[in-house]
């Protein structure tokens, strides 16, 4: 199969596997698994990504073959090629003149340029000190609490997506920061009702529901306000149950 996806296991490479889910091009899956015991990336992953990192996409339509690290740069390069080569059908990116255009683009890299980086922050210093009420931890926390009241208010206005009224990449990009990724830094949703309704909106899509039965052995949604923490790993599992 021309385009090869390497995904791992409880990892943000959940993104592309909804995108291209939503796309419905053919692709085939690879699934790598965590270590057991530190939950980073196994030996095999690495000697296959010289990253060492999930995503990983090989296109062998072209010559030489494409390869991609970089969930951003996969996206882009999905919707680029692969995507609708018409106007009038359905896209999940949008385009210079549609009136979602410079929305779209902001939230497509928000994702990784904020959302993300904010919480991979706080889950590290969380993990270096061990200790939650750590000032700097508190710290942090507030930053982030920022940040996601800035999406809350930003789901509140469209009432739907974050790039408008209809689902866009944006919205595959932002998903795992605000699912899978609790469950390394645990995280209440509670105070933001807009983000919840997103996320019911996330785990009522079709394709969405694929690419967690393909890629997290069908895995149920994390959804909730709050969401079942990690501790299988015997690496994490002294400081997530701190929280």
């Amino acid at each position: 199969m021309p385009l090869e996806l390497y995904h791992m296991h409880l990892s943000q490479s959940e993104r592309i596997v909804w995108l291209l889910e939503e796309m419905e091009i053919s692709y085939e899956l690879k699934v790598f698994y965590r270590d057991p015991v530190t939950a980073l990336s196994p030996d095999e992953l690495k000697a296959l990504n010289p990253a060492g990192t999930a995503p990983y996409l090989r296109d062998t339509n072209v010559s030489p073959p494409v390869c991609l690290s970089e969930s951003t740069a996969i996206a882009a390069y999905l919707l680029a090629v692969y995507g609708p080569q018409s106007e009038s059908e359905a896209r999940l990116d949008r385009a210079p003149g549609d009136p979602d255009y410079a929305a779209y683009l902001e939230w497509f890299h928000y994702a990784n340029g904020s959302l993300q980086a904010s919480l991979f922050r706080q889950m590290s210093l969380t993990l270096a000190t061990g200790d939650p009420e750590h000032a700097g931890v508190r710290r942090g926390v507030a930053r982030l609490d920022a940040q996601l009241r800035f999406v809350d208010e930003r789901l509140a206005r469209t009432g739907a997506w974050l790039a408008g009224e209809r689902l866009s990449a944006a919205d595959c990009m932002a998903v795992f920061s605000l699912t899978t990724m609790r469950g390394f830094y645990p995280l209440d949703l509670t105070l933001y009702p807009n983000i919840l309704r997103w996320l019911r909106d996330v785990a009522g899509r079709p394709a969405y529901r694929r690419a967690l039965e393909k890629g997290d052995n069908s895995m149920e949604p994390m959804i909730g306000p709050t969401v079942r923490k990690f501790t299988e790993f015997p690496g994490l599992k002294a400081v997530l149950e701190k929280f």
